[in-house]
């Protein structure tokens, strides 16, 4: 028997299976070769099963010169003769084949199909039979199967290759990230820093050692999401957990928020930085760090608390107010259970609580105390130093009344002092029904406050002896005053002229109305508006007949007097000879600040109308002197005699018109 071989032009990795179709094929139709041809991808392969007698037979040109066009199994006798042969006497006659018969393969291309095929050099009949026909049809069929599973297996191959080499680059990319947070959590270790690795679909997390320690929680590797949930403050958890969100990756990445400490139910305010990690685009897990911000929050708290209570102070009108805002302030930022100020009586040896804040959960100091139930206290405060007690229990020097404290609600405190003529004056304590470690931060805040509250009181203090003062100046002025008066009607009393002594006394009792309005603004200054109505008020007519138009001015004491002056001797002179002197005469007062010139300037102008016609006085007194002085400090005065009615213009630089 001659020996068989199977060539393989062009296809490295063909198995046995089409060896052993194409040996099928060339028994089948009893012909020394059988060839295969197909395409994969824009290539073309060739299979060819061969005696060694044709084994340099050119195959590939005997298909494409017999048989490229078959569409159906058919065969050719004697290919020498057929038009597509093109060989001359040169060629050998091996280089040509007698017999060639194909059968195409399912679903090939039309226009170079794949085909099964058989040569022999031995002419043979053209017609093969139809058994030879079904089993070529047949053979090509399997072929075709064959060839498909080989597709889908090489396809299937490069999926998992492809896959593979995803999930290592993953992986590589896994690694490097753990890397990188496992360097952010050794550096944690000494920062108070916690680092996690959540599975957003188990919803499991591996967690540090640090960040266990950060929640109070015991060391354990894994911990379910919720054992951490569980432990946010309820109106933060909005902010940390959105399982839809979280698991679309679209939860936020960086968040603040507080918890409650598992192990001592301490209040904590944390900072949680991560990102997402994911396959094919979904997030898978979150990687991150937590880290404690409770420090710097509380410092940040402390400092807020200080502007706004300093800022408050300032607008506060008494007693009530300043110690309503310190205890308020002190208590909700330190979170005690209470806060209060008390006035010390050392004659009486007993103290009222002016103020106490507390919470609802917290009951009030109560009213007031005496000395015998805190004498180790306030023989301590009467020395001037701040008390603090972590906890009264533990203070051996305050036995003698822990008792009384444990009534009160008082494991922890502070008291601060206020001396005042080197006594015991007031007491600002802090209570909390907890034991509580204070720190040395939280102490000067205490201090901080305590200053600013003491300055509030002294200042109210000054601000009630200067009313007293002012009271007192203004008693003794207007008494002044009248006694001034009264002298001069015992001198003038023989003085034809009344008229003169009704002036004098006018012109006094608008001088003391002036002084008056300073008082009350404690000799700094007086509205102007207010102060035009307080003089025309006083001399007994009419006012809706003077219109007063201007903005709100602020006037010292010199402009106030001159002023005052001013309009008194205008409306008497309107009254006696201007418009004020008829029931129809009216006078308009209009002023305004002209900031464009240099200074800026206050202008008041006066404008009588309805009034009988006016000429010029013919003589001067005490009044025109008053007039041509004007408002003084540099301004001037315009005095015009129009014929409808007077007409006065003052001016005076701003500037020393506000001067106190």
């Amino acid at each position: 028997m001659k020996k068989r071989q199977t060539r393989i032009a062009t296809e490295p990795d063909v198995d046995s299976e089409l060896d052993d179709y194409l040996i099928a094929a060339a028994a089948l139709c009893r012909t020394p070769i059988a060839a295969l041809r197909f395409s994969t991808q824009n290539r073309s392969h060739i299979v060819v099963h061969s005696t060694s007698a044709h084994e340099d037979a050119p195959i590939r040109a005997w298909i494409d010169a017999f048989l490229t066009k078959c569409d159906a199994p058919h065969a050719i006798d004697d290919p020498s003769r057929h038009p597509s042969a093109h060989h001359d006497d040169a060629t050998p006659d091996c280089h040509v084949p007698r017999f060639c018969a194909g059968c195409p393969l399912p679903g090939s291309d039309d226009n170079r199909p794949d085909i099964l095929c058989v040569f022999d050099a031995a002419s043979r009949p053209s017609d093969i039979s139809e058994q030879e026909t079904a089993g070529l049809a047949a053979l090509a069929r399997r072929i075709r199967h064959a060839l498909d599973v080989r597709k889908a297996e090489k396809q299937r191959a490069s999926r998992e290759v492809d896959e593979a080499r995803r999930l290592i680059a993953s992986e590589r990319a896994h690694r490097a990230l753990l890397q990188h947070y496992q360097t952010q959590q050794d550096a944690g270790i000494a920062g108070g820093i916690g680092t996690f690795e959540l599975d957003l679909q188990t919803e499991r997390m591996s967690v540090s050692p640090q960040m266990c320690r950060l929640f109070g929680l015991p060391i354990r590797a894994r911990y379910p999401l919720h054992a951490f949930v569980r432990l946010v403050v309820p109106d933060d958890l909005p902010l940390v957990w959105g399982a839809g969100e979280m698991r679309a990756g679209k939860g936020a990445l960086q968040v603040i928020y507080r918890i409650r400490r598992a192990n001592d139910g301490a209040e904590r305010w944390l900072v949680r930085r991560g990102s997402f990690e994911g396959d094919e685009g979904r997030p898978r897990r979150m990687i991150g760090t937590i880290h404690d911000i409770t420090k710097e929050r509380e410092a940040a708290d402390r400092l807020n608390a200080l502007i706004t209570i300093g800022d408050r102070l300032r607008d506060a009108f008494d007693r009530q107010s300043v110690t309503d805002i310190v205890t308020q302030g002190l208590g909700e930022t330190l979170r005690v259970g209470r806060v209060g100020y008390a006035r010390y009586d050392a004659d009486q040896k007993h103290f009222t609580v002016e103020r106490c804040w507390h919470p609802p959960t917290m009951p009030p100091f109560g009213e007031s105390a005496i000395e015998a139930d805190f004498p180790i206290t306030i023989r301590f405060l009467s020395g001037g130093s701040m008390l603090t007690f972590d906890d009264v229990d533990s203070v051996s020097w305050l036995q003698g009344e822990r008792d009384v404290y444990r009534r009160h609600g008082v494991r922890a405190g502070i008291s601060i002092p206020f001396i005042e003529h080197g006594a015991l004056s007031g007491i600002l304590f802090i209570h909390n029904p907890d034991p509580r470690q204070w720190l040395e931060r939280e102490m000067n805040f205490v201090r901080a406050i305590a200053d600013r509250l003491d300055i509030a009181m002294a200042g109210l203090k000054a601000h009630e002896q200067q009313q007293t003062i002012n009271e007192e100046i203004s008693h003794r002025l207007k008494n002044t005053l009248m006694l001034v008066q009264a002298l001069a009607h015992q001198s003038l009393r023989d003085v034809a002229d009344r008229e003169a002594v009704k002036t004098f006394s006018s012109r006094l009792i608008t001088l003391s109305s002036a002084h008056d309005i300073l008082m009350k603004k404690n000799w700094q200054s007086s509205n102007l508006c207010m102060l035009a109505e307080r003089v025309l008020g006083k001399l007994g007519f009419d006012t809706r007949r003077i219109l007063l138009e201007g903005p709100d001015v602020q006037l010292g004491p010199n402009t106030t007097t001159a002023l005052s002056m001013v309009l008194h001797e205008l409306t008497t002179n309107a009254m006696k000879f201007g418009s004020l002197s008829k029931d129809s005469g009216q006078v308009r007062v209009v002023w305004h600040i002209d900031a464009t010139s240099v200074p800026p300037t206050l202008h008041l102008r006066w404008k009588e109308s309805g009034g009988p016609p006016v000429t010029p006085p013919a003589q001067t007194g005490t009044g025109s002197r008053v007039l041509k002085n004007g408002l003084g400090g540099g301004g001037g005065l315009r005095l015009n005699f129009e014929p409808d009615g007077v007409c006065a213009e003052l001016w005076v630089p701003l500037d020393h018109a506000m001067k106190a």
